[in-house]
């Protein structure tokens, strides 16, 4: 044993001193050593990795550097795929499909950096990322054109060839089986809100370049026309992406339910509800046969039929509701208080979760009990009686004339305002502020109503679920819980209350002021029977007027009506319309837009006929004239009415498309019908035919023509359907009553209100 490991330990020392000697001579001569390349940037175990020698042969087209290193790396993947490779022979291999400033590359990475094929993989395309091939947008492939002595053959394989490297280079099919989740916003909306965070990422824009067939719509995300930017595939996307990872739980609209089946915006369906939403419909709101003034269960003591908390908490244990962070864009959200509410919240009362929102309150020093909180109140109320009580100065009482109306149309005359010292919550968490309340006198079983105005500026959320307030009170919480008892006592005293029967309402919420509509036009009903009365000579030329004046009035009303027998008008030839110097319709169509006509539809022989008739008034009443030769035509649509009679509708869908939009406003219907709200007498007039007494510019007529069995016909009139017809109609208006409008009457198209 000595004398091997005596030997061994001579042919180490030989070995050592040739090594010696071997690097003295490449000194000498000049000669650089180079270290080894092969498994510097390996990990050991991709070192130690064997290659079977029946290995599949990779064959890729070597990468120099100059190459896109995706489609490099995706064909060296797909051969290894092929071959079984896996992890490590992946990296064993890879670098024998380098070349040049790529295999450069490699010599110098450092050692032992390369761990997986994940991390070569990222290493090589962080190196090579300038070489990345950009990939196409579709609004690129506008830009492929055929050059001049290009031959089709040609232009079709580099256009196919593009349309290769789009990733979505057709997005109507992808769109028609895409499931978009109801939202309670628009997108654009969303957009805005949440455009300050990093959660959306926007298209190239393409800026000049039309992108659709709706060449006057305008896209903000690629700042192009061609389509809206509602219906930008850009922007639906991305937010529905955001829905289902739940980022946008907020706008989910909770009522509607989820649709089975998948469903596009061309459906008939999707088409026919955006149609709805486009324009208000005119069918007028049903008529009701009275008005309730008392919510009742139809008994008085109902303890019995009300079950116990604990029994009506089967349905969801626990339901929180978060509030303050969902009204700020993400991402630029301030930390604030998160108020919840959950079961505990519930204080095991015998409750039904119906009753109302009552509680007790500090007020300029007393205890005000049955404080009803209403959510569905524009204003705070004190009641007279609940203001005798508390013995106040009356000096600190302000006049404030004016009315307040109820949901029913009952009006309270206002007797002032005062301002007071209100205390909200219990014990320690409490929140003292001063409360704007307008004083009314009426019967009522609440002291004080506390409404919008209080619960926005105290911040308070309520639960009627859980009958209980909560607010932000500095770092914590603040708390108040309904009297259930209480509440039941204002119930009790509520059903005694007698109010005396309202007098004659007209109902203003119910008008339909929008003449854009294509369903059945139905004007306000009048809240009294009618009778007949025959103004004119002439058969058929009578009114109808309400039955609950008196004989003097009545007698008044006729004799007014029968002085200005000559402004009513009983038929078309009655309405000699509007001077053209005064105001005429211009279409303005879009120079660059292609004259469209469409082909003439088959109609069966009933609304054949119908339309005939039509026709026939029309002509008589020189409303339209014959046409030869158009550029634009439309078709005729018969649509039944309510009466079982034909209307005759024309279908200007093309007309419109490449018409600009009238930006002339209109009046806000809120404010109208607050403008004529608490007077006496409210006369409503329909002017609905008056669209037939604007006239066409005469350089436009010919764009309107539409085509019937009888010929091709065109309006010298203004049709209603037209795309800019309501705001041409509004600025009649607005013309003609310039002297008195919003004095003694308001406008809203072709509905009209005075008031006295």
């Amino acid at each position: 044993m000595r004398a091997a490991e005596k030997r061994e330990e001579e042919l180490r020392q030989q070995i050592a001193a040739l090594k010696t000697v071997e690097e003295q001579n490449q000194e000498e001569c000049g000669e650089e050593v180079t270290p080894p390349f092969w498994g510097q940037p390996f990990c050991k175990e991709i070192d130690e990795t064997i290659i079977p020698p029946n290995f599949r042969e990779v064959v890729v087209e070597p990468f120099d550097g100059s190459q896109d290193p995706h489609t490099h790396l995706q064909a060296f993947q797909t051969q290894m795929y092929i071959s079984g490779g896996n992890d490590r022979p992946n990296c064993k291999l890879f670098p024998g499909m380098l070349r040049g400033v790529a295999m450069q590359w490699m010599a110098t990475l450092p050692s032992r950096s390369i761990q997986s094929f994940k991390d070569l993989v990222g290493s090589f395309l962080s190196q090579f990322a300038a070489n990345k091939v950009k990939k196409l947008e579709v609004a690129d492939l506008f830009d492929i054109k055929q050059g001049e002595g290009e031959s089709l053959k040609k232009y079709l394989a580099c256009f196919n060839n593009a349309t290769v490297r789009v990733d979505d280079p057709d997005q109507k099919p992808h769109e028609q089986t895409q499931y978009f989740t109801p939202l309670n916003e628009k997108r654009t909306q969303i957009m805005h809100e949440i455009c300050h965070t990093s959660l959306l990422d926007y298209p190239t824009e393409t800026r000049g370049r039309v992108m659709g067939k709706e060449r006057n719509s305008w896209c903000d995300i690629h700042k192009a026309f061609g389509h809206t930017t509602e219906d930008c595939w850009g922007l639906k996307t991305p937010i529905e992406g955001l829905v289902q990872s739940g980022h946008l739980d907020r706008y989910i609209q909770r009522s509607v339910p989820r649709r089975t089946q998948r469903q596009g915006r061309n459906s008939p369906h999707s088409a026919g509800t955006s149609q709805r939403d486009r324009s208000r419909s005119r069918q007028a709101t049903p008529v009701h046969r009275g008005t309730i003034s008392t919510i009742s269960s139809g008994r008085t003591g109902y303890k019995e039929s009300i079950p116990r908390a604990s029994a009506s908490m089967t349905d969801g244990r626990v339901q929180t509701i978060l509030t303050g962070a969902n009204a700020i864009p993400l991402g630029k959200r301030a930390k604030t208080l998160v108020i919840t509410f959950d079961d505990s919240d519930m204080r095991g009362q015998a409750a039904s979760q119906d009753e109302p929102m009552v509680i007790s309150m500090g007020v300029a020093g007393y205890k005000v009990e049955r404080v009803l909180i209403n959510q569905g109140s524009s204003a705070n109320i004190l009641y007279r009686s609940t203001l005798k009580k508390m013995q106040l100065p009356s000096g600190l009482i302000q006049p404030c004339p004016g009315n307040l109306y109820g949901f029913a149309g009952e009006c309270v005359p206002i007797l002032g305002t005062v301002e007071l010292e209100t205390r909200l919550g219990e014990r320690s968490v409490d929140r003292t502020i001063i409360i704007q309340y307008t004083i009314v006198d009426a019967p009522a079983s609440y002291n004080i109503i506390v409404g919008r105005p209080a619960l926005n500026r105290v911040g308070a959320i309520v639960s009627t679920r859980h009958l209980c307030m909560k607010f932000p009170v500095g770092g914590k919480v603040g708390c108040v819980w309904a009297d259930t008892r209480t509440a039941q006592k204002c119930y009790e005293d509520s059903l005694r209350i007698e109010r005396p029967p309202p007098s004659r309402i007209v109902n203003v919420l119910d008008l339909d002021l929008d003449p854009r509509s294509q369903f059945e036009r139905e004007g306000p009903l009048p809240a009294e029977e009618l009778k007949e009365v025959m103004l004119g000579p002439e058969q058929g030329q009578t009114i109808k007027i309400g039955t609950t004046m008196n004989p003097e009035e009545e007698e008044m009303l006729k004799a007014v009506l029968r002085s200005n027998y000559d402004v009513f008008a009983w038929s078309s030839q009655d309405m000699p319309g509007v001077d053209s110097e005064f105001i005429c319709h211009r279409l303005s169509v879009d120079k660059n837009a292609r004259p469209i006509a469409q082909k003439k539809r088959k109609m069966g022989e009933e609304k054949r006929e119908a339309a005939k008739q039509e026709i026939r008034k029309l002509i008589a009443a020189g409303f339209v004239r014959e046409v030869q030769y158009p550029t634009w035509l439309a078709n005729v649509v018969m649509v039944r009415k309510a009466n079982g009679k034909w209307r005759m509708c024309t279908d200007y869908t093309d007309l419109n498309k490449a018409c600009p939009k009238d930006s002339y406003p209109l009046p806000g219907i809120d404010k109208l019908v607050d403008n004529v709200v608490g007077f006496t007498f409210l006369s409503f007039m329909d002017a609905y035919f008056g669209y037939n007494q604007i006239r066409m510019h005469p350089n436009d007529e010919e764009k309107t023509t539409f085509i019937i069995e009888e010929g091709a016909f065109c309006y010298q009139v203004m049709p209603f359907v037209l795309k800019n017809a309501g705001a041409t109609y509004q600025h009649l208006m607005d013309k003609i009553f310039k002297e008195i409008l919003g004095r003694d009457v308001e406008v809203y198209v072709d509905d009209m209100v005075a008031r006295s």
